[in-house]
């Protein structure tokens, strides 16, 4: 019932103290009372002070548990960093830190928070291993320091007080060994207190501990259990496809297609959910390969065209210079990290456009730092929403009346992935506007470029091309890939604008070699444009390349092969201009010469 673990007996019994310690120093002469308080002072304040010691140790320790959780970052831990500093710097000011182990305690503090403010300070990446071992020695420093302070300065602070007391007998009553006793006691009881709190901390931390190793068992198990789920669905996926292929009534197709459809559906959330479990359990493990960034970038963007079709928007993509570029990484981790960021883009853009640009920062020690920047005109993010954007299983839209399927795993798996690659990602947002998602990597050179030969653009300098789209990104990136060839351009952004320039440069004489006209525009489409352009006497017969959205190709390539040397698929990959170019203006030569012969 009296038990000293019950904080009202605790609290029961300081109160009690305290008061016969107030009582009594009342009681005697006013410099007696200025030194006992002043002894009491320095008692409870030095023993609060190792209290404050020790507990913002154990709270650093757990801030860099929070950061191996993945719950927060280095950076929001630095100011528990700097506050225990600021509580070891203020030691040397206190007599009672002066024994020698107190001191070699101290100078263990000193030694590693010099050691770790590279840690904390510096730009990453951050190992687990390297936070575990900061946790590891700062539960070190904080056992030690309880042991020290307690079989230190327990026994000198009673000797204190003892002392104290032991000077004024022959001068004061009885009392004053009270008041020394009553000292003592309230200095054991608040030492108790000290090592209780503690002690309840750090079971607190071996509990969480446990809860950790726990939650990194089920993250094992999902992760060891990543073939056996996916092999029987690729199964029904396959045999479904065969079906598909057989000689089946149009209710038993349909029943097959959904089947298909349905089991791609759910591959795709395994394969997230066992990916994010992958990564969490640390089984993740990244290669290092040569690869052609150019066609990694436009392979994703290839791949979900057709997605962007169905939405009515275009994806461009902006790479200019950086055509022949070889970095070294995974360019299976890469790409799917901008499988899901652009694909995120798409999903969430109607009507609109998705923009993919992709720079170079710096040249440095053999590596190269890439910006990609992919920004769209969708719906754009709410703001109280984007501290969350990266958490997994979250979604901008909740609840069962949700327009958009996902797990809500794809971001956050891209997150982990580029910080796996000791890289950065962030978003910007305006509501209904659109967004802008930025990765920072940095990647090894490997010294290779990718091989194009340059002889036949030979034939590109020089010449006039005229190009017609209506999306402003679209028009830039043509104008400067042609520039790159040497090619005199201009751009018109309009159906109408296109016509005005023609005739206006017909006037003067001046004549286009070649037109790249886009499908998409509204009022007039492209295949209508170059059809109104044939029938005006006035104006030259030049070839006419088709950019169309993968939705139109088979339609435009039918409509417009008498019309258009040939018709290229958007977003516009480098090879496939310059060699639709090349057969463009071989053609108008040849057609040129056979006119004059």
């Amino acid at each position: 019932m009296f038990s000293l673990k019950n904080p009202v007996t605790r609290g029961f019994i300081a109160g009690i103290l305290s008061a016969l310690l107030l009582g009594s120093l009342l009681a005697h002469r006013a410099e007696l009372q200025e030194a006992r308080r002043e002894l009491a002072y320095n008692i409870s304040s030095n023993t609060w002070y190792v209290n404050e010691l020790i507990l913002e140790t154990v709270r650093l320790q757990q801030a860099l548990a929070d950061v191996a959780l993945g719950n927060t970052t280095i950076t929001d831990t630095r100011v528990r960093f700097e506050i225990l500093w600021s509580r070891v710097n203020d030691i040397p000011r206190y007599e009672v830190f002066s024994s020698a182990p107190i001191k070699a305690q101290v100078e263990r503090y000193f030694s590693y928070l010099e050691d770790a403010e590279e840690f904390f300070y510096g730009n990453g990446p951050y190992p687990k291993s390297d936070i575990e071992a900061n946790r590891a020695e700062l539960e070190s420093l904080a056992t030690d320091m309880r042991k020290i302070w307690i079989q230190e300065n327990a026994s000198l602070h009673f000797i204190n007080v003892a002392s104290a007391v032991a000077s004024t007998v022959p001068r004061q009553n009885w009392d004053e060994i009270f008041i020394g006793l009553i000292l003592a006691s309230l200095f054991f009881y608040m030492t108790f207190e000290l090592v209780v709190s503690v002690n309840a901390r750090k079971k607190e931390i071996e509990l969480r501990q446990r809860a950790m190793v726990a939650n990194k068992a089920k993250d094992l198990f999902l992760a060891n259990m990543s073939h056996e789920i996916r092999t029987p669905m690729n199964g029904i996926i396959g045999m479904s496809d065969l079906l598909s292929d057989s000689d089946l009534s149009e209710d038993q197709r349909i029943f097959s297609n959904t089947i298909y459809s349905s089991a791609h559906a759910l591959l795709a959330i395994i394969n997230s959910i066992l990916d994010y479990s992958q990564i969490e359990a640390g089984k993740m493990e990244l290669a290092a390969a040569p690869f052609n960034l150019h066609d990694t970038v436009f392979d994703v963007a290839a791949l979900l065209a057709p997605t962007a079709a169905e939405n009515n928007t275009e994806i461009s993509v902006d790479m200019i210079g950086l055509e022949d570029m070889m970095p070294v990484g995974d360019v299976g981790r890469i790409r799917q990290v901008l499988t899901n960021v652009i694909g995120n883009a798409v999903k969430f853009t109607q009507d609109g456009s998705v923009s993919v640009r992709v720079a170079k920062q710096q040249e440095y020690g053999g590596k190269v730092a890439l910006k990609f920047e992919i920004s769209d005109t969708g719906q754009g993010i709410p703001h109280s929403k984007l501290p969350h954007i990266f958490t997994p299983f979250e979604q901008v839209e909740g609840g069962t009346t949700r327009r958009y399927e996902g797990t809500g795993l794809g971001l956050s798996i891209a997150r982990r992935l580029v910080q796996l690659m000791g890289g950065e990602i962030a978003v910007q947002s305006e509501l209904g506007k659109g967004s802008i998602f930025m990765i920072n990597l940095t990647l090894e050179k490997s010294g290779e470029t990718s091989v194009r030969s340059k002889r036949d653009e030979m034939i590109c300098v020089g010449k006039r091309v005229l190009v017609v789209d209506d999306l402003e990104i679209s028009r830039s990136v043509l104008e400067r890939g042609l520039e790159q060839l040497g090619m005199q351009v201009v751009v018109a952004e309009s159906a109408e604008q296109a016509i005005r320039t023609l005739k206006s440069e017909a006037l003067t004489g001046r004549r286009f070699d070649l037109a790249l006209i886009d499908d998409q525009m509204p009022g007039m489409s492209g295949v209508e444009l170059l059809l109104q352009i044939r029938q005006q006497s006035d104006l030259d017969r030049f070839p006419a390349i088709l950019l169309s959205m993968i939705n139109k190709v088979k339609q435009n390539k039918e409509n417009a092969a008498t019309e258009f040397s040939s018709v290229i698929l958007k977003p516009v990959r480098r090879d496939h201009l310059v060699a639709a170019i090349i057969n463009a203006l071989k053609e108008r030569r040849g057609s040129t010469n056979g006119a004059a012969a």
